[in-house]
């Protein structure tokens, strides 16, 4: 829930990033840095994980 505004910012930039480029390639390829960065932190750091318990 609480990703909910970051990734609807994501959404946003990305629309905008095609919108300027009309090029469908380059946010793909911006998506799928945001997903590596995301990766790697959860490899690298995963004390940063936010964990719910029931």
């Amino acid at each position: 829930v609480m990703s909910f505004i970051p990734l609807t910012l994501l959404a946003v930039l990305l629309t905008r990033l095609y919108e300027r480029t009309s090029d469908l390639w380059a946010p793909i390829f911006a998506h799928a840095i945001f997903n590596s960065i995301n990766l790697g932190l959860m490899l690298w750091l995963p004390e940063l994980i936010e964990t719910q318990t029931p």
